[in-house]
């Protein structure tokens, strides 16, 4: 995959209100070269064991070229240098996985799957001044960029197994067990910015390496062929990445003690059908994190807004789920219909919140990016030949940081207010062709979903209004 795009930046809350179709950023571009190669082998060993092996490549470059600035302050304009971000990928995975079938003393047939995980990965990363014109032109103003230059090497080893115990027809058990490595590593250069004197060049080599075992346990239990009740516990862990161990952006900075994530998460539910033309998934879940990374809209000492990127504090979120699908056009006729009118609802309640802090600024805060409300719905009409589909979605209003900032004047922080979005699409088959179409958006609703601390920001990046796609296929 290669494309190069030129972006339009982000924006305020006065430009978004405004005009969410402007740019107040020209100069900014963003070119991609991606390769990745994969092999996957799959092998019967017999009719109980299956061997699963799958190989990955990935070789890549990512550049990001503009202004970094905050965006309520203009582009300084041609002739001064832009901020350039190159970065190069050269990473390998593979995956050996084996399946196993057998039966127990009840001769229920259980599953035994177990496996281990080899990732090996570099990432060479420079930032600094570059071109000072327009175009799209990837070049640094000197042979050393004049911000950072970094190699992130990075390792994951990792083994698991979990089994599914058939105790009866109805009842099955599932217990599980994972063991990480997990190495992380930075060797490179940044400069550290000063006022009234010369930057200063500090020579830097990080290393993170870590190792863990955590469990789960699921159940299953069906007291009928269309009736499930399920629930499952296990322990949790997300790693800090490359970006975690050094960022150079006015816009966001990085805790200098910023530690991995552990928890768990719970659920529990009931899931079946209804004679064909029914189908339901009701559950609840619990989430805890300790130490959870997050975001802090912050000052510092000059009164310089900024995204701060820490261990914000523990957090929780409880929540309720649900999907229905419903055939109507099934249940009135009673199956003999050859069309189909399907209603589907996906409804969610989250309550996310961090606890066990005495910061009174973050405790009790609703996690961000984190919708307390999510529903969609559909309608689908059609058989073979065609089908007609309306969906629509609503999600509440949520926040971008820790501290529920309704409003910063960088934007890069704030508010993301409930958004309704309704899509349409339809479809039309005849002998070899298919004509489809959608319209998505289709209130051209004005919204956004994601406040950007860097590119293709800083600042509100509007989604896109109202699109039109057509496409015909022909098959012999």
């Amino acid at each position: 995959m290669k494309y190069l795009a030129q972006q339009p930046g982000g924006l305020t809350d006065e430009d978004f209100n405004k005009d969410a179709s402007i740019s107040v950023r020209d100069r900014n571009w963003f070119k991609v070269n991606w390769d990745l190669l994969n092999v996957t082998l799959d092998y019967k060993i017999s009719e109980s064991t299956k061997l699963n092996w799958r190989n990955y490549h990935l070789s890549a470059k990512r550049e990001a070229l503009g202004i970094l600035t905050y965006i309520n302050r203009p582009d300084p304009g041609v002739g001064t240098p832009r901020d350039l971000m190159a970065d190069k990928y050269n990473n390998y995975g593979s995956e050996l996985r084996l399946l196993h079938q057998y039966s127990l003393l009840n001769k229920e047939t259980s599953s035994l799957l177990t496996g281990v995980r080899v990732y090996r990965g570099m990432t060479d990363r420079k930032q600094g001044d570059a071109d000072t014109g327009s175009g799209a032109d990837f070049n640094f103003l000197s042979a050393d960029p004049s911000k950072s230059q970094y190699r992130f090497p990075g390792t994951n080893v990792a083994a698991f197994a979990e089994n599914i115990f058939q105790i009866t027809n109805k009842w099955s058990i599932t217990p599980g067990v994972r063991f990480e490595y997990i190495s992380t590593k930075a060797d490179g250069y940044y400069y550290k910015i000063q006022r009234f004197v010369p930057d200063v060049k500090i020579d830097e080599q990080k290393s993170n390496n870590r190792s863990f075992v955590f469990f789960g346990i699921g159940t299953s239990y069906k007291p009928d062929p269309a009736v499930e009740v399920y629930a499952n516990i296990s322990q949790n862990y997300k790693s800090i990445n490359f970006n975690d161990l050094r960022v150079l952006n006015e816009n966001a900075r990085v805790d200098s003690l910023l530690k991995d994530e552990r928890g768990y998460t719970a659920d529990m539910g009931f899931r079946g059908k209804l004679k064909d033309w029914l189908y339901y998934d009701l559950s609840v879940f619990y989430l805890k994190y300790n130490g959870r990374i997050g975001s802090v809209f912050t000052t510092d000492q000059g009164n310089m807004l900024y995204r701060l990127r820490t261990n914000v504090s523990d957090s929780r979120n409880i929540g309720f789920e649900s999907l229905v699908e419903a055939d109507i056009l099934k249940l009135i006729s009673h199956g003999s219909s050859k069309k189909k009118l399907t209603v589907y609802t996906n409804f969610a309640l989250i309550d996310a919140r961090y606890i066990n802090t005495p910061n009174t600024a973050i405790k009790d805060k609703k996690v961000e990016f984190v919708p307390p409300l999510l529903f969609r719905t559909g309608l689908s009409f059609g058989d073979q030949r065609f089908n007609l589909s309306l969906q629509y979605s609503y999600v509440a209003k949520h926040y971008s940081d820790a501290t529920n900032a309704e409003y910063t004047p960088t934007a890069v922080d704030g508010a993301v207010p409930a958004y309704r979005i309704m899509d349409f699409s339809a479809s039309y088959n005849w002998k070899w062709f298919t004509l489809s179409g959608s319209v998505n958006n289709l209130l051209n609703e004005k919204y956004f979903t994601r406040r950007a601390d860097g590119y293709p920001g800083p600042g509100i990046l509007p989604s896109d209004p109202r699109g039109y796609y057509m496409t015909l296929q022909f098959k012999l």
